[in-house]
């Protein structure tokens, strides 16, 4: 970019005013401006049109993604004497999935259902055979076109559903009588013309209109080409100011260095396009039948929850092929390309600024149609996204910092104290948003199948005994520690706390090992906080199964990573197979993918080494024993100890039955095609891979590249909790390793301008675009600091405070029952609080009821309540929602049991009668 002597020439002259004016008015630089342009007004003309193409298309991507194409549907229904049918049920096919599913009631409004930010392509209504002929008025408007029917033109205009299609979603005891009706093709408020993906746009019946589609986004990219235009001229005439006007100035950077330039970037592409053509082949070729999937699973689970599950076998096969495949491929293009890529200078110097220029593009697309895809989902609480900000920081702040860092790279001992104080404040932010008191607002259906087991551990259950846990044996590992401090709802998320807060310390702690340039490190970690945790929530989020359960162990494997190889310590060594060894126990999700990812660097890391086949055959045979005599130990510590507190062995199948109900497709989500902001963190990962292939094929490799290696292999199996549930909020959450691969990446491609110039402008383009979304962040995260503190101050402000019904509830169980009592409580989905805060324990074996998925598991608690006499029975209100598990409980306790008391907030003890 610019050569070493005038990077530190211009520490004392960068801010040399009356310097930069004679610079200005100076001929030489204006005709050094004029000379830029005149020689490449062609190509910039033509840039600037493949850019704004890009930036149309990327906002039109985000009108359709952000859902503001589309118009709220409303119905309302009556009988002959004005009133609500009972039976009467509205339901929706979805346009992008097909799926079927009910629509809920207004619960501000009566008689109203509405739906608003959903791509609808078909209106259903159920109701029963009997209701049909008092149903008397029908009204139904999409967006403000209305469609009335009366009960008459129903009988004669909807035509009969196939109920069976939607049975799961149907939640009626008198299916057989139950009629489904599907709405006439007129209900609709008009279809889109647009050509492109017509099967999806002409299929929605809320859709508001092309013209939508075409003139904001057209309007949105004039703004943002005129933008990205005044951005890079300023980034031009300031670099021009760096040069002290000389455009062509000296470089010592070898060809070869540009070489390997053309051969990384061809590599790339031709192993994104074979991984392509593999993955439609797979497509085209493997048809599974999803039908004979799921009747092979609807005998084991419960209605509810079989209607959940959602098998992607073509995906899944996609994702493993292209994990597994991927490096070899990278190692045969890269091989090939090596040889075969002219070394020549003439070849070079002719090929490189087109190879550069296409990379740039490329790269470019990707993340802003990426982002487009998901309207800006992951960027929506940055600084330079929105409002003034969008031009305070990418025409004054940004190319400013980046002449203040291009000038001197070093921190002062000041600042580098304040940076310090700043990312202690970021361990205090993480710490305080995670803990909360019984008064404050948290997702009870996501909390309590993680504090569940716990309680029941607590209360003198075996993990793999009489109790399973959904998110693997951490309560084991976290038992002693309740032991000591007792466990209550906040105890246990100031446990989860502290153990975020060891998680974020060990990914500082790394990067500050690996990171030479400390401003690098430090915006590198603010990056990485603030795009994998911060930046996608709305709200205080007490996502405990994610962070910390799948969180801590992939953040320690990092650390001891990086320290093995910098210091290549054999203490570290067997200490890391231990804790990844635990790390399986914990979760099994992410714990086989840390171990696996361990063997496999260490495996690297002999195939790399100057030394015959034999040898290194042995010594990966080596770490493979030492890991399975780890894994050995730690299993059988746990099986001893849950021998000597139950009296009988774990069952690893009871583990791994619940590894299967993921692994069957329970809760999936298609993967959106690329382009998706996935499609970015793959091919960071595919970066990744390749520079340690290139290692591999040189015999070069460093400690650098074998940590570059680890977080790529952690990040593409992390990468695989995305590819089963693959909503926009579980990508980031998965993706850090992938942010600091980014920091990595910026910090050698730094040293290489430092020590080479400005020759090789490929990376220095690479490196200010990595730049751009590090300096992002700082700005951001002061930008949202109400918003965090917000977050803060609604769970530190309940600490206090013991008045909800929760606390009504749990003084109820505690005054009717002793410690540690086995007691039966019907609660969805607050069965963890209670049993937690009261200190009982729960007299069937069975996991929460908030995540109960088996029929049998359900049979144990309808046993229960048939056959018990003298058991305490408490019960949440109303007996009506537990229909949704099983329609027996109601009819069950309303025959046999009689009530002896309730707690006034909705929890009542019964007895037998």
């Amino acid at each position: 970019m610019v050569n070493r002597d005038v990077l530190y020439t211009m520490k004392k002259d960068l801010f040399d005013l009356e310097k930069f004016k004679k610079i200005i008015y100076n001929r030489s630089f204006a005709d050094s401006i004029f000379k830029v342009f005149k020689k490449e007004y062609k190509v910039g003309v033509l840039l600037l049109i493949l850019f704004f193409l890009v930036f149309f298309a990327g906002q039109m991507i985000s009108v359709v993604g952000s859902r503001q194409i589309i118009e709220p549907v409303r119905i309302e229904a009556t009988d002959v004497q004005g009133k609500e049918i009972d039976s009467l049920k509205r339901y929706m096919q979805l346009a992008r999935s097909g799926n079927y599913t009910y629509i809920r009631p207004n619960q501000n409004l009566d008689k109203r259902w509405t739906v608003d930010g959903v791509f609808m392509k078909k209106i259903l209504l159920g109701l029963n055979e009997d209701d049909l002929s008092v149903l008397a008025n029908l009204d139904i408007w999409i967006g403000d076109k209305p469609f009335h029917f009366s009960g008459e033109q129903i009988k004669k205009d909807w035509h009969v559903f196939d109920k069976s299609l939607i049975k799961s979603e149907l939640q009626v005891e008198d299916y057989d009588s139950f009629l489904v009706l599907e709405a006439p093709e007129e209900v609709s408020l008009g279809r889109s013309k647009i050509p492109i993906y017509k099967s999806f746009f002409g299929s929605l019946i809320n859709w508001s209109g092309d013209d939508k589609i075409l003139i904001k986004p057209f309007v949105s990219a004039l703004i943002l080409i005129s933008i990205f235009f005044i951005f890079g001229l300023i980034l031009r005439v300031m670099f021009l100011y760096l040069g002290n006007g000389q455009i062509d100035c000296p470089t010592n950077r070898p060809s070869s260095y540009k070489r390997q330039f053309i051969v990384f970037s061809i590599t790339i592409v031709s192993t994104v396009g074979l991984l392509f053509i593999l993955n439609y082949f797979v497509y085209y070729f493997y048809k599974p039948d999803i039908s004979e999937i799921l009747n092979g699973l609807s005998g084991d689970y419960l209605d509810y929850f079989y209607k959940n599950f959602r098998p992607k076998p073509v995906e899944r096969l996609q994702f493993i092929l292209s994990s597994i495949t991927s490096p070899f491929v990278l190692w045969f293009f890269y091989a090939l390309f090596n040889k075969k890529v002219s070394r020549t200078e003439e070849f070079v110097e002719k090929y490189y600024p087109r190879v550069v220029g296409v990379s740039i593009f490329f790269i470019f697309s990707v993340v802003y149609l990426g982002l487009a895809m998901t309207g800006f989902y992951y960027i929506q609480d940055s600084f330079y996204f929105s409002g003034v900000g969008k031009y305070l920081f990418n025409l004054i702040l940004f190319p400013l910092f980046l002449l203040v860092f291009f000038a001197n790279d070093n921190l002062s001992k000041g600042i580098k104290n304040t940076l310090f104080i700043l990312v202690f404040f970021i361990f205090t932010l993480v710490f305080f948003m995670n803990v909360f008191n019984l008064t404050n607002y948290f997702d009870a259906y996501t909390f309590d199948p993680v504090l569940y087991p716990v309680s029941q551990v607590m209360a003198g259950k075996s993990l793999l005994v009489n109790l399973a846990s959904f998110y693997g044996l951490y309560a084991f590992f976290l038992a002693p520690i309740f032991k000591v401090v007792g466990l209550s709802v906040l105890k246990f998320s100031v446990v989860m706390a502290f153990l975020m807060v060891i998680s974020v310390f060990f990914l500082f702690g790394s990067m500050y090992k690996i990171i030479k340039n400390k401003l690098l490190l430090f915006l590198g970690f603010f990056s990485t906080i603030f795009y994998s945790l911060l930046a996608t929530r709305a709200v205080p989020e007490y996502y405990f199964q994610y962070w910390p359960i799948r969180y801590v162990f992939p953040c320690l494997s990092i650390f001891l990573v990086v320290s093995y190889f910098k210091n290549n310590s054999r203490f570290l060594y067997y200490i890391s197979f231990l804790f990844f060894s635990i790390g399986i126990l914990w979760n099994f999700d992410v714990g086989v993918v840390v171990f696996l990812s361990w063997l496999a660097v260490l495996f690297y890391n002999e195939l790399v080494k100057d030394s015959i086949w034999k040898v290194k055959i042995v010594k990966m045979l080596k770490h493979f024993v030492v890991g399975s005599v780890a894994l050995f130990l730690v299993t059988g510590y746990f099986i001893f100890v849950t021998y000597l507190n139950s009296g009988q062995l774990p069952s690893v199948s009871f583990l791994l039955q619940y590894q299967k109900i993921f692994l069957s497709g329970y809760l999936m989500i298609k993967m959106i095609p690329p382009p998706h902001m996935w499609s970015v963190v793959i091919l960071i990962y595919l970066i990744g891979i390749l520079i340690s292939v290139r290692s591999f094929v040189l015999k070069n490799a460093n400690y650098i590249e074998r940590i570059i290696l680890f977080l790529s292999i952690l990040g593409v199996g992390l990468f695989s909790y995305y590819e089963g549930q693959s909503s926009d909020t579980t990508l980031f959450r998965t993706s850090y390793p992938a942010l600091i691969l980014l920091v990595i990446f910026a910090d050698v491609l730094w040293h290489r301008i430092k020590e080479h110039g400005r020759g090789n402008y490929g990376e220095a383009i690479l490196f200010i675009c990595i730049f751009y979304v590090l300096l992002s962040a700082p700005f951001s995260l002061f930008f949202n600091i109400n918003k965090y503190f917000n977050f803060v101050s609604s769970g530190v402000s309940s600490f206090g405070v013991k008045e909800s019904a929760y606390f009504e509830n749990i003084n109820f169980i505690k005054e009717n029952t002793y410690e540690k009592e086995s007691i039966f409580i019907l609660s969805s989905p607050n069965q963890g609080v209670y049993y937690a805060e009261s200190n009982t324990r729960s007299i069937v074996d069975t996991t929460s009821i908030a995540d109960i998925p088996f029929s049998g598991e359900m049979n144990l608690i309808i046993d229960l309540l048939e056959n018990e006499n003298d058991t305490k029975i408490f019960v949440e209100s109303p007996l009506e929602y537990y229909n949704i598990f099983d329609i027996r409980i109601k009819k069950i306790i309303e025959e046999k049991y009689t009530e002896l008391s309730n707690s006034g907030s909705g929890l009542h003890l019964y007895k037998v009668k």
